[in-house]
């Protein structure tokens, strides 16, 4: 009764002719504003020169300090930032893996040095933070990429989870992207320039439940980074995070959809190369379109996430 009554009174009889032009502007400003949008996406991923970093450090030597290199992508940030002509201080929990990416980088450019370093970044943080500060006195230290993170094993009700995952899970996809983010910004504000690449991760973009813990921290590195951006780009220092969508990961659903998924060397050349842009990059253009379909509050990307509760949880539950 009550859309009955509403329909009538806003039907075309009824209403004042004033009111069909300012309907129709207001239909023509959204539909410019999404216009514009697409034009802007379309320009920063297939228009606009690619940024190079490095060209703004005409520094004989310069650094970019990567937190973890034992995944695809951290790997890629290596060999993409050593390409350019940075100098790569990496971190891996696994020295093995950490001296391969480093073997890796000098033998396909020679010019740049590695340092390498074994770090748990589940341990003492106050410890551990103090012997990488010796490390990084004598550089020239210009970027900087949170890579470390914990994802869940699985998806589980929150009384469920170990404590001692989620505390893991607080410290470094928080604590440590914080501190070493406070420990190298001196150096950046000293030089006057400098790139923060924060790894978040699509989850933040709505609530999922039954992975809170690990939600909680991606929304908090996107809100932190949107703030950093603000208080330090006067100052050349430009924080940026990623919002990671397919790219390493496995997820069962997608398997077949390989333009859903592009590959870590075409992932993080677009990342680098939409720098500066914005403080949030989406690097593919498909994750473009899927972001702005997350964000339309539609219903299915919930439904989607309680089948892959049900499909993982249920199964291990069962058995």
């Amino acid at each position: 009764m009550v859309l009955k009554y509403l329909y009538s009174k806003i039907s075309r009889e009824n209403t004042p002719k004033y009111l069909n032009y300012v309907f129709f502007l207001f239909g023509v400003i959204i539909s410019l504003r999404y216009c514009y949008r697409l034009f802007l996406m379309i320009y920063r991923k297939f228009l606009r020169r690619p940024t190079i970093i490095r060209d703004s450090y005409p520094e004989a030597e310069v650094w970019a300090v990567i937190t973890e290199v034992d995944d695809d992508i951290g790997r890629e940030y290596s060999l993409q930032l050593a390409e350019q002509g940075f100098n790569i201080l990496m971190f891996s929990k696994d020295l093995n893996k950490a001296n391969e990416v480093s073997d890796l980088v000098q033998k396909q450019h020679p010019k740049s040095e590695t340092k390498v370093f074994e770090v748990d970044w589940k341990g003492d943080l106050d410890e551990i933070l103090v012997w990488v500060k010796d490390e990084l006195d004598p550089l020239n230290v210009r970027v900087l990429v949170n890579n470390a993170t914990i994802r869940p094993d699985k998806p589980s009700m929150f009384h469920e989870t170990p404590i001692e995952e989620d505390l893991d899970m607080i410290n470094v996809n928080v604590n440590v992207v914080v501190r070493m983010t406070r420990l190298v910004l001196p150096y950046m504000l000293e030089k006057a320039g400098g790139y923060v690449i924060n790894m978040s991760s699509f989850v933040m973009w709505k609530d999922l439940p039954y992975v809170s813990v690990y939600n909680s921290t991606k929304r908090f590195l996107a809100n932190w980074s949107l703030c950093m951006n603000f208080e330090y780009r006067m100052r050349n220092v430009r924080t940026s995070y990623v919002l990671a969508f397919f790219s390493d990961f496995k997820f069962p659903y997608f398997l077949k959809l390989k333009w859903l998924m592009p590959t870590p060397q075409k992932y993080v050349k677009q990342t680098l190369a939409q720098l500066g842009t914005s403080y949030r990059i989406i690097p593919h253009w498909s994750h473009w379109f899927l972001h702005k379909f997350i964000s339309q509050d539609l219903g299915i990307f919930n439904f989607l996430h309680k089948m892959w509760f049900k499909r993982t949880y249920g199964n291990k539950k069962n058995k």
